[in-house]
């Protein structure tokens, strides 16, 4: 059984939905775990699987199985004979699954040991006992001093004796998974010391942390007696944030042996983070969001044995990268665009207002171009209604533009000196701005003696797609002239020169053949070439 703690210096990293997601992975997996919640002063694990997960709180915890092999004070009482097996809650783990995939029949087991029955009279008089602060202070000097040798032999056969309980519960588990208290902790200490072979360390990119955590790897390095991995995780990372280069990074990193490559990154998600619901699905079916993709790729890094593709496919998230993050989400009853950060409808209204200022500004442009013969006033109002969204959009997308160039002149990085590591990066920007989804298709991109030449942008999800747009016939979008001005206004500032964009239908034959998927609605049919004229 290979031991994974969950370890930061502050509350609100995500430490423990992150431990809970790692038991769903496992079961998904059909591996089993346990889950032991070792946060004594604010547990939280059992109700991540609400409802299901509080039925946990009956069976007494960590908290009252340390009881029973160790007599905290006369006013506690001594419960004897417990097990470990006594104090655990097997979780029922029939998941839901993704539509399209296969049902399955088995999923591992998920264990479940919370820290006590928080709402008993004698939990916190046990935690805060002196009884209870020796045994997870073996490894404090202080503490070692006034411990007896009995009762320090006496301790360390109990880490021992637990270990091997935890290992030996059926079914039989492959991975325990602790969630241990953030800050500065003798219990966090011991508990490394003692069982961890993997350690996640989780933290926030400013100086304090680092400070911490650079400080805490130090101490750990000379009390441990045995070797174990330490993955360091970067949590709840805006998008496009640039991290490589902390000089403080640097130091802590020099310090666990690690690369900028090590450093696992978990990005900002507004659902997560206010509801703390299990994006690889408990109670729900998996959500394909960014941050379940990297879930998936910090566990992929603890388990070894499954590579990041085949935990996506047996879960049942997209392995493309566009679908992990969808800006809105698409109501084909009513045609609404909806937010999936709130699942408000406020988008959908400002989008529709939008399109009828579009609406309305083409109509008034028909009025003064009016001609009494029929065909050529249509000819007229769709050249000019044209042309002004072309211009729009290059107004926008030169503004946009200048932001990004600001930007990729501050960070000071190498990875913006390429014109096509800029493309890309705009891309990853612009995806998450809301207007859609931009892929560069790297087999039409297009390099000579260093110099971008030509390459295309594929264009999902537009957020110009009328409401009613939920057919497959694959067209032209009325108002595709607009994202055309845009993107040529975004090159003009990134590329340089003379930039020239050709807008056609991404016909379903080709979406089908880059995708490997049907494409559900007509907004998925844009792709625009970008050429530097001679």
């Amino acid at each position: 059984m290979k031991t994974i703690a969950f370890y930061s210096y502050k509350g609100g990293t995500g430490k423990s939905i992150t431990a809970a997601n790692l038991a769903v992975c496992l079961s998904r997996l059909n591996i089993n775990c346990v889950l032991m919640d070792m946060d004594f002063e604010g547990p939280s694990s059992h109700n991540k699987f609400s409802p299901k997960g509080t039925a946990s709180l009956g069976t007494g915890g960590f908290m009252k199985y340390v009881s029973s092999h160790i007599k905290m004070c006369d006013d506690i009482k001594f419960l004897s004979n417990l097990t470990i097996n006594n104090v655990s809650y097997l979780l029922s783990t029939k998941l839901p699954i993704n539509e399209g995939l296969k049902a399955k029949s088995e999923f591992g087991a998920i264990h479940l040991i919370s820290a006590g029955d928080i709402y008993q009279e004698d939990y916190f008089p046990t935690i805060l006992s002196p009884r209870w602060q020796e045994l997870f202070g073996i490894y404090n000097p202080e503490i070692k001093q006034r411990i007896s040798e009995t009762d320090y032999i006496e301790y360390k056969n109990f880490f021992q004796e637990t270990i091997n309980q935890i290992s030996m519960l059926s079914p039989k588990p492959d991975y325990l998974i602790v969630d241990l208290r953030p800050g500065v902790s003798t219990i966090s200490n011991t508990i490394i010391l003692e069982w961890v072979d993997t350690l996640v360390s989780m933290f926030s990119c400013n100086e304090e942390s680092i400070n911490y955590l650079t400080g805490f790897f130090n101490n750990i390095a000379t009390k441990r007696d045995r070797s174990f991995d330490v993955i360091p995780v970067l949590c709840r990372v805006p998008v496009g944030f640039e991290y490589k280069g902390n000089p403080k990074l640097k130091i802590m990193m020099d310090q666990i042996k690690r690369r900028w490559d090590d450093i696992i990154t978990l990005h900002s998600d507004r659902d997560m983070e206010l509801n703390e619901n299990i994006q690889l699905g408990f109670n729900d079916s998996p959500q394909n969001t960014r941050l379940s993709h990297d879930y998936v790729n910090l566990f992929s890094r603890i388990l070894i044995t499954h590579s990041r593709n085949q935990i996506e496919k047996t879960i049942g998230l997209s392995q493309n990268l566009f679908e992990q993050d969808r800006i809105f989400k698409i109501e084909r009853e009513r045609g609404h665009l909806i937010n999936p950060s709130d699942n408000s409808r406020n988008v959908s209204f400002k989008v529709e207002t939008f399109q009828l200022l579009l609406k309305g500004f083409e109509d008034g442009l028909s009025d003064i171009a009016y001609d009494t013969t029929e065909r050529k006033n249509s000819i007229i109002k769709k050249n000019i209604f044209e042309n002004c969204l072309f211009k729009a959009g290059v107004t926008c997308g030169e503004k946009f533009g200048n932001y990004l160039k600001i930007t990729f002149a501050k960070s000071n990085s190498i990875h913006y000196n390429s014109d096509e590591a800029k493309i890309k990066e705009w891309c990853i920007f612009d995806s998450d701005v809301g207007f859609g989804k931009f892929e560069l298709d790297p087999s039409s991109v297009c390099i000579n003696k260093g110099t971008f030449q030509e390459g295309n942008i594929i264009l999902r999800e537009s957020f110009l797609t009328p409401a009613d747009d939920i057919s497959k016939t694959f067209q032209d979008h009325r108002c595709c002239n607009f994202m055309k001005g845009y993107i040529q206004g975004i090159m003009n500032i990134l590329l340089r020169g003379k930039i020239q964009v050709e807008h056609r239908v991404f016909s379903a034959e080709e979406y089908k053949n880059y995708y490997s998927i049907d494409a559900e609605i007509r907004s998925e049919s844009c792709l625009f070439t970008i050429k530097r004229s001679l």
